[in-house]
């Protein structure tokens, strides 16, 4: 990682970096996006913009697909088909705002939930205004926590600065891939 970094990129390569990195994995994005500021390679307003624009716009174009997606006939056979489905859709338009916030606390959900929410045909105005407020206090939360680890005194030199990202990522994976997990909890 420290090799990549020292190839010279700018702050705006970064920055767009940054937002890219967020569409492929946001979680990963926002812990990078920290560790960058606080090495100071990006200045913490532009790593916070620049992770917040890419999880919106990724949050988004996953409304737009799932607002697409009820073109498809079969799609909307299987869905319409299933009282599940209808269930769930009235129950999650009852409490939006509240679901969506703990939608965006939990890793594995969003792109889910919001494809469903573009599908089900959430008023767009009540999905962007959940998402962004929700969006707000998850980046700074988790930004702010990466933020002072990775620039508190003992770390600030270390090399193993960066192995954070492995930690997250090693967090992320047993946290999502925990055989039997679900399975253990739901009886």
């Amino acid at each position: 990682m420290e090799y990549i970094l020292n190839q010279s990129l700018s702050p705006a390569a970064l920055f767009f970096g940054v937002i890219f990195l967020s569409w492929l994995w946001e979680d990963i994005a926002l812990v990078c996006c920290a560790l960058l500021a606080a090495d100071g390679r990006l200045s913490v307003f532009a790593a916070l913009a620049s992770i917040f624009i890419g999880i919106s716009s990724g949050d988004l174009a996953l409304y737009v697909l799932g607002r697409y997606s009820g073109r498809w006939r079969w799609l909307r056979y299987k869905m319409l088909k299933s009282c599940r489905i209808k269930r769930s859709a009235q129950t999650f338009k009852r409490r939006v705002w509240s679901n969506i916030f703990v939608v965006r606390f939990i890793p594995g959900l969003r792109t889910l939930c919001f494809t469903s929410c573009g599908y089900w045909r959430v008023d767009i105005r009540t999905f962007v205004s959940a998402m962004m407020l929700a969006g707000v206090f998850w980046v700074v939360s988790i930004f702010f926590a990466v933020f002072f680890l990775g620039s508190s005194e003992w770390l600030a030199d270390s090399p193993w600065k960066w192995s954070l990202i492995a930690l997250a990522l090693m967090v992320l994976c047993l946290n999502n891939f925990r055989p039997g997990w679900a399975s253990s909890n739901a009886q």
